[in-house]
């Protein structure tokens, strides 16, 4: 292969050892004029390796006794914590030039592209804080396009100061419960008071001792509408303005919910907390004015398709699962399931506990029968064939053991959700095998040995 030389797609090179080897069987087997049939065959394999995009890549050292060097130097206010004669040393060691730039605020990005010239490297003496204009990684990527190295020079902190913030959304709902997280960070080491105020009523003091930062999970309850202000304070310092932080919460009526439920539901509850809850048995004709329908635990029927038009009117729509929904509530193909991220159809899940079923099928049972006529034996079969429909049982693998005059181990343990009807059939199938004695010790025994054998 000749040196240095690359391809954009190489993987379009296979195309050729694919091409000559017919194509070379073809001129010495076929060809009338093997001289032109190979002279194209050779075009072709060019035309294919032009597509690869072939290209060399070659190494040029420029050597400059004066390099263009350039230490940009952040002077804007959260440098303060940090010493001020670095950008000055590193000049001096490097022979570079200096620009400096302060402010209120940071704009790292726009800086670096400010300087970003082809052949320069730039130093930065920054705490890497950008607050406005281009994003850093912007600029760097823009940097590295014009043949402009980028440097960072690590520093530490050699002032104590601190900083407030506070994290959390901007509304709240009337009355509910509004979460939100104070974060305290510290260059160097905070030792101090934080206090919270709703309204310049005091919600939280405490003192705190930090190294680095701390974070205070806080909640409050707004009791009207409209705009509010949270502020969080911490002592003064080096930079006052980093002590006192305002936010803005606007605080909406609670949304109307209509919960279609049993009335004790434990999601009511729960719900009227946050919410102006409507709760009613059935789903009625009429939506307008509910923001959320929430169907706890319902079975499929026909009222349900309203709710498409409500969804799709942007009406929102819970539904929470249980033993009267998505598969065991009849929503597959319906036009609930269409609403639904998921599928209604049974679990596939195969990994729960496995039960082996162990029926007597002695022939004492297909002579005994009950009031109405019906032999033990078949009463005994409706009775596990019933059990196989329990939602209990749904993520189980069964096994069935048979004993009468013997023992037999009349299935393996399956996943239910795929061997239901197998089993069954093969329930449904039993019938007795001669006159003597059942041997339940025998059909327990096989049982047991089962459920070691399976992990069960």
């Amino acid at each position: 292969m000749i040196q240095d030389l690359y391809f954009t797609a190489p993987e379009l090179l296979w195309a050729i050892p694919a091409l000559l080897i017919p194509g070379a069987i073809f001129i010495y087997a076929r060809a009338k004029n093997k001289i032109l049939a190979a002279s194209r065959l050779a075009v072709f394999c060019l035309i294919i390796a032009a597509a690869a995009n072939p290209y060399f890549v070659q190494t040029h050292t420029v050597q400059s006794e004066t390099p263009s060097i350039i230490v940009l130097d952040d002077r804007t206010g959260s440098m303060n914590v940090f010493d001020p004669g670095v950008a000055a040393r590193v000049a001096d060691f490097s022979k570079a030039q200096v620009r400096s730039f302060s402010g209120d605020s940071t704009p790292l990005g726009d800086r670096i592209i400010q300087y970003a010239l082809p052949g320069n490297t730039l130093v930065l003496v920054s705490d890497g804080y950008s607050n406005s204009g281009r994003p850093i990684a912007d600029a760097l990527s823009l940097a590295r396009a014009s043949n402009t190295t980028t440097f960072a020079i690590s520093i530490s902190p050699i002032k104590d100061d601190a900083s407030v913030e506070i994290s959390g959304t901007n509304t709240a709902v009337l009355g509910g419960d509004y979460p939100f997280t104070v974060i305290v960070r510290a260059a160097g080491r905070y030792r101090g008071p934080l206090s919270v105020f709703a309204d310049e009523r005091p919600i939280y003091s405490g003192n705190l001792d930090i190294n680095g930062s701390s974070s205070i999970k806080i909640s409050n309850a707004f009791m009207e509408t409209g705009n509010h202000i949270l502020r969080a304070t911490i002592a003064q310092d080096l930079q006052p303005m980093n002590n006192n932080y305002q936010k803005a919460i606007f605080v909406v009526p609670k949304p109307e919910v209509l919960l279609i439920s049993d009335s004790n539901s434990p999601l009511a509850e729960d719900l009227s907390d946050l919410y102006k809850l409507t709760l009613v048995s059935e789903l009625p004709s009429e939506l307008k004015g509910y923001r959320a329908v929430v169907l706890d635990d319902q079975l499929y029927s026909a009222k349900l398709d309203i709710l498409e038009d409500y969804v799709r009117n942007g009406g929102g729509l819970v539904v929470v699962g249980g033993q009267n929904s998505y598969d065991l509530g009849g929503y597959l193909n319906s036009s609930l399931e269409d609403l639904l991220p998921v599928i209604s159809s049974p679990s596939t899940f195969e990994g729960g506990k496995t039960v082996v079923f162990v029926l007597d099928i002695s022939f004492s049972l297909l002579t005994t029968r009950t009031k109405d006529g019906t032999s033990l034996l078949d009463y005994e079969k409706a009775l596990a064939v019933e059990l196989l429909k329990s939602p209990d049982l749904q993520d189980y693998k069964i096994g069935l053991v048979v004993f009468g005059t013997k023992a037999y181990n009349v299935m393996d343990p399956i996943a239910l959700s795929r061997g239901r009807s197998i089993l069954e059939e093969r329930i449904s199938g039993l019938a007795p095998t001669g006159t003597e004695n059942s041997y339940l010790d025998n059909g327990l025994q096989l049982a047991w040995d089962m459920l070691n054998s399976s992990g069960g």
